[in-house]
């Protein structure tokens, strides 16, 4: 498949069929599908609903795709603030036992990280969730993206997406290095602020160059999971997302079930520190700590406020990047060259 792109490959693999960008899918199957608590109840009652008939005229019991590949995650609302959300989150634990679906409990963290923690999500697998940052696990090497309350309902009887078209793909290929106090979320904010917020409407993001392979994990979640505010569809990375794929034993084939998730019933216990116990940190608006967005669990504590410009020359499709740091005094000059593929 030389001349794919990353989403190309995936679909190809999911669908059985080589595909390219454009090309429409009535019904594309998916690896992964997880719900937080704000669409999963009316995904469910819908579910319930609209598939009731179908099930009774079969004489079967109602039954999810497959429950091994689901999941629920509450964590927008944490703790609950209402009767009606707590009534939420209860909908879902009994759904969950019934159908033997896995079940995480308030305050278990944020989806989108019990996602990649848990290996929920793999390299090469098309995984969805109720949630626009569904985004961030493009940074294992996954095809994520988010999905509605309707979507979600179809999903969970079928496990397939349907009118699917292969969505294109933008590619930033970055060059430079950090300064001190720089890092991963300050470059994805410089993209945002480049492209605007309708700047890769329905595309993919795809990140490339020795810029992006010098970042470590955290960066990487940082940038796909901020690609969505330009309104990319999902985003990648490109040189470790390859290697993945590459590696075939790296790639969860569709019939495949972790060993983590083999028993869906089986209790979660995430160990997590006592509040009582951590010091009184908060993050700096430019600190490490703080380049992981909303998915970021490390504090670091405040030493300096560093003031960072932004000075942008176009030149083409290239635009150069100049970062000021005074306190270490000199800019640093990268290159961000953006490619329609």
């Amino acid at each position: 498949m030389t001349g794919s792109t990353i989403t190309e490959k995936i679909v190809s693999r999911a669908s059985g069929k080589k595909a390219k960008a454009g090309d429409l899918f009535e019904a594309l199957p998916v690896d992964k599908l997880y719900f937080n608590e704000v669409i999963g109840p009316p995904a469910i009652l819908n579910f319930e609903r609209d598939f009731a008939d179908v099930y009774t005229e079969s004489g079967k019991k109602m039954q999810v795709f497959n429950p091994s590949r689901i999941a629920f995650m509450p964590d927008h609302t944490v703790p609950s603030c209402s009767i009606k959300v707590s009534q939420g989150i209860r909908l879902m634990a009994d759904f969950a036992k019934d159908q033997g679906i896995a079940m995480y409990k308030e305050g278990d963290g944020i989806e989108h990280t019990i996602a990649s923690e848990e290996a929920f999500v793999l390299p090469g697998e098309i995984a969805v969730a109720t949630d626009s940052h569904t985004c961030t696990q493009g940074a294992l090497g996954a095809l994520a993206f988010g999905i509605g309350t309707t979507e979600g309902e179809n999903l969970l009887a079928t496990g397939e997406l349907y009118s699917f078209t292969v969505p294109e793909t933008i590619r930033f290929k970055v060059s430079g290095k950090f300064q001190k106090g720089v890092y991963a979320k300050d470059l994805v904010l410089h993209i945002l602020g480049m492209m605007g917020e309708g700047g890769a409407s329905k595309r993919v993001a795809e990140y490339s160059g020795p810029t992006i392979d010098s970042l470590d994990m955290e960066g990487r979640f940082t940038i796909c999971n901020l690609s969505v505010e330009m309104s990319a569809r999902t985003a990648m990375e490109k040189k470790r997302t390859m290697k993945l794929l590459s590696n075939q034993s790296s790639v969860c084939p569709r019939s495949r079930t972790t060993s983590r998730h083999a028993n869906p019933r089986a209790t979660r216990k995430i160990p997590r520190p006592s509040i009582r116990s951590l010091p009184p940190f908060r993050a700096a608006s430019t600190s490490r700590a703080n380049s992981g967005g909303s998915e970021t669990r490390r504090f670091v504590r405040i030493r300096e406020t560093i003031p960072i410009g932004m000075l942008i020359k176009k030149i083409h499709r290239q635009l150069q990047l100049s970062v000021i740091h005074p306190p270490s005094g000199g800019p640093i000059t990268g290159a961000v060259t953006i490619a329609m593929l």
